[in-house]
């Protein structure tokens, strides 16, 4: 049996299946909004194709999959009068790859700032070669019929030479986790290259690019999954350049009790001030759910459903335009070796090396699917680095400290009795996989019992009339979350709470059962992990 026919075959049996340019975008000068799309993607994975490389056409048909899906979504996102949609990571062809697996998957991106490039007007299909681009086609035209700006995530390579180039890989190529946005005449405005990978053996970790693209409403920044829990380049388009609006592709795998997918992105918006597109896959079996629309007062939709047997969702909401931010600049930050860092803004008009230097890059693999079974089963933080301290009381103030953070909760709960769950006081102060975080929280545990707090939950039935979270964390980057009981589901409540000056404040309670109330603060500068 040749290869390709064997793909098709386990695709078959494994596999889950989940030109008329319209009449251009007219926008009102000083547009006050937009409305905007995610979609969660129940990706078709290939799942024949990940050990044994295939050609570049059984890439495309693959892939081709999903990018109908996406077609059908795009329109119906236009037809609600959509501005603009942006599509999960790794939703074109799915991940668990090996480096060599990858590569027929992979097109060759070109610099939009140096070139501009309509594959819609410009790009035959020609699955023959390797200069095939019929992916970012694909794209473009998705972009330009449906008047509209499409943002995906896809592979990228750049050919390399070791004779100018020593840190060439070395197979000649380096090969990107990329996202990609095109405009409504299908033009590609701005490509970035993810930079932190997460068990992503199949890719290279690139220099530290800034990209971002502006629109009649507002200027966007990308950036990828596991990127938002650093610096850069999330938290530094923020602050150095003034974005208000970011899209966020991302394969999240949700982490209880702090890092489930709508607690944290949404958390990142309210907590920065900034609009969050978040598109993620939908592979709840290993814990992929979870996207939504996420606004400085909180979500203006989400989905979560991790029912095995769910599927993806189309959202779509009116978003406000964002003026300014309530972040400052931390003294801290100026003292960072900034010269090192290479930012890159797609509008700038200058030359840059086709060449991006590598600087690390992981050996690669084979065993990605074991890895994600063991991934999938992480949870908690490192409890060592917990101080727990039960509220016992129906109304009362609690305070509690981890060395020299100090939390304080003012609390009211509803029909306090033995059938509810044990909450405690939880603070945290240490690092958690080398991020060093600190976190003041009100925490559901477990059994009703001590020795199983900062473990996952996902049911309640404690419901809270008042709450108040305070702390003296060390970083004026803090998160602040709410995540609630909605029937079988984790969930967020919207307009029931503020975060304001550091502190969390419910004056009216919850509406519905609480699991988790946090401020979730990072403290980039202490890394262990290379500052970036």
């Amino acid at each position: 049996m040749d290869r390709e026919l064997g793909c098709c075959l386990v695709t078959l049996i494994v596999g889950w299946v989940c030109m008329a340019q319209a009449t251009p975008l007219t926008y009102p000068p000083g547009r006050g909004g937009y409305k905007a799309a995610v979609y969660e993607h129940a990706v078709h994975i290939p799942w024949g194709c990940l050990l044994v490389p295939v050609s570049r056409g059984e890439a495309v048909r693959q892939m081709m999959k999903n990018i109908q899906v996406y077609k059908t979504q795009a329109a119906a996102a236009s037809r609600e009068g959509a501005d603009i949609i942006v599509f999960p990571e790794d939703g074109i062809y799915g991940m668990i790859f090996n480096r060599n697996t990858i590569k027929p998957f992979l097109e060759e991106i070109p610099d939009p700032r140096i070139t501009e490039w309509n594959p819609c007007l410009t790009s035959g299909i020609d699955t023959d070669t390797d200069a095939d681009t019929t992916i970012q086609r694909e794209l473009s035209c998705m972009a330009r019929e449906n008047a509209m700006y499409v943002i995906a995530n896809m592979g990228d390579r750049k050919p390399c030479n070791h004779s100018n180039d020593p840190k060439c890989p070395d197979d000649d190529q380096y090969q990107y986790n990329t996202d990609v946005a095109f405009n409504p005449e299908g033009v590609l405005v701005a490509r970035y290259h993810k930079r932190h990978l997460f068990q992503e053996d199949q890719f290279d970790t690139p220099p530290l690019e800034l990209a971002w693209f502006e629109t009649p409403f507002g200027k966007f920044g990308l950036f990828t999954c596991f990127d938002i829990l650093f610096y850069s380049p999330g938290v530094e388009l923020i602050q150095k350049e003034g974005i208000r609006n970011m899209v966020f592709p991302t394969a999240w795998m949700d982490r209880l009790p702090y890092l489930a997918a709508i607690e944290f992105h949404s958390a990142f918006a309210k907590g920065l001030g900034v609009n969050v597109l978040a598109a993620n896959i939908h592979f709840p079996v290993f814990k992929f759910q979870g996207s939504g629309i996420y606004t400085p007062t909180g979500s203006a939709t989400y989905y979560y459903n991790d029912g095995v047997l769910s599927g993806g969702r189309l959202l779509v909401a009116d978003v406000d335009s964002v003026e300014e931010t309530g972040i400052q600049d931390p003294i801290v930050y100026s003292q960072m070796k900034m010269e090192n860092w290479r930012v890159i803004n797609m509008k700038e008009d200058k030359k840059v090396s086709s060449s991006l230097v590598a600087e690390e890059r992981s050996p690669d693999k084979t065993d990605s699917f074991i890895d994600m079974l063991e991934l999938s089963r992480l949870t908690s933080l490192p409890r060592e680095n917990y101080t727990f301290v039960a509220l016992e009381h129906h109304t009362g103030t609690q305070r509690a400290c981890r060395e020299d953070v100090c939390c304080t909760v003012v609390y009211t709960r509803e029909n306090l009795s033995a059938l509810e769950g044990l909450f405690v006081l939880a603070v945290f102060n240490g690092f958690d996989d080398g991020r060093f975080t600190q976190i003041c929280s009100v925490l559901m545990c477990p059994d009703n019992d001590m020795s199983n707090c900062g473990d996952p939950v996902k049911q309640s039935r404690s419901m809270f009339s008042f709450m108040e979270i305070s702390g003296n964390l060390s970083t004026p980057f803090i998160f602040p979350e709410v995540l609630i009981s909605d029937g079988q589901y984790i969930g967020l409540v919207q307009g029931e709470w503020t975060f304001k000056d550091g502190v969390l404040h419910g004056g009216n309670g919850f509406s519905k059962p609480l699991i988790t109330a946090s401020l979730f603060g990072r403290l980039y500068s202490r890394d262990k992990v290379p500052l970036t």
